[in-house]
């Protein structure tokens, strides 16, 4: 019953705009990238490109199908639906401090259903803000369990996430008494160190994260500078991109091609790919988390789709700015579906009026 409603219910007459956005982003991401090829100067992969680039329009469509098949949902189910979730990434988190490679994962941090820790971070940001925001079933469980794990794993990401919704959840007296115990905790049963050589970065560092981050940062810089605020077209950074002195630092520790490809955070890739439009997106996102962060500060508990969609504008700033896996994560695909489900059900409104 629940996919009939997902798929076969869906208002198309509303849905001629969002295509009209599906069609520009194919033009504009195609043609981008055929007149970078003109003013980059280092080869392209254009092989690279064409898969991303069948691959993103494909997300692309399959995130706007489901966002608009949402606004079909009552506050109820979508309640259900994202409390499932939320107990999903928690059970998640619980294994993952077992530490027990479950598939047979190559990295030194195996998260169950995750590579790495900070992947299962940034997809589990907006369920944890959200229930931690609404005091949903459990939120306080959730927030305590995610909050042990980003200590017992050391992930900076993770931490982060927690701070997000504290807050969300907390007014600042009760925030600073509540991260003042965070920090006893961590200096007692972690290394404090191990996060804060993540959060304070220095050019002279020799922590891998903190280069990895300042690369894709620099990189992007660079990139900008080099081609005059074009951008070197999707998929190409690393590829066709600029490199600094941070690039040689980290190949001298063996690690050149350390998340060289994703930049180290997704804002990072689109200035280094789109030039000023990355700008520009950028600031689109960003208004949008300041927003959205606005209205929930400045509401009463609410619960249901638009609630959640401001918790992903929220939560997905950790993915732009702090760590990014590429286009293709779990949270861009998150963030286009709330993006499409937001815009649906604005105009819903509007025509009611």
């Amino acid at each position: 019953m629940a996919l009939k409603i997902l798929i076969f219910k869906i208002d198309y007459k509303k849905s001629k705009s969002v295509s009209l956005v599906i069609i520009f982003s194919f033009l504009f991401i195609f043609f981008h990238f055929l007149i970078s090829h003109f003013f980059v100067s280092l080869s392209q992969d254009i092989s690279r490109f064409i898969i991303g680039f069948l691959g993103f329009i494909f997300i692309l469509l399959i995130a706007s199908i489901v966002g608009l098949s949402l606004q079909n949902l009552k506050n109820d189910a979508m309640q259900k639906i994202l409390q499932t979730v939320i107990f999903l990434i928690t059970i998640n988190a619980l294994l993952s401090i077992s530490g027990i490679n479950f598939f047979g994962v190559t990295t030194l941090k195996p998260t169950f259903l995750f590579s790495e820790p900070s992947h299962l971070a940034i997809v589990a940001a907006p369920f944890v803000i959200y229930s931690s925001y609404t005091r949903s079933r459990g939120w306080l469980f959730v927030l305590l369990i995610f909050l042990f794990w980003a200590v017992f794993v050391q992930n900076a990401t993770g931490m982060l996430v927690i701070l997000l919704a504290l807050l969300m959840r907390f007014r600042v007296l009760s925030l600073i008494i509540i991260l003042s115990l965070i920090i006893i905790l961590l200096d007692s049963f972690s290394d404090l160190e191990y996060f804060t050589s993540r959060l304070f970065l220095f050019s002279d560092t020799s922590n891998l994260s903190a280069l990895v981050f300042m690369n894709g940062w620099e990189s992007a810089f660079l990139t900008f500078l080099d081609t005059n605020g074009w951008g070197v077209g999707f998929g190409q950074f690393g590829i066709a991109s600029s490199h600094g002195e941070i690039q040689s630092q980290l190949s001298a520790l063996g690690a050149g091609d350390l998340n060289q490809l994703d930049g180290g955070s997704l804002g990072s890739k689109l200035l280094g790919e789109f030039g000023l439009f990355g700008v520009a997106i950028l600031l689109y996102i960003f208004v949008r988390a300041f927003r959205s962060f606005h209205a929930l500060k400045s509401k009463s508990n609410q619960q249901g789709g638009v609630v959640f969609a401001m918790c992903v504008d929220v939560g997905f700033i950790i993915e732009l700015v702090v760590r990014g896996v590429g286009y293709f994560s779990p949270g861009i695909f998150l963030y286009l579906m709330m993006l499409f489900y937001t815009y649906i059900t604005n105009k819903t409104k509007s025509q009611r009026v």
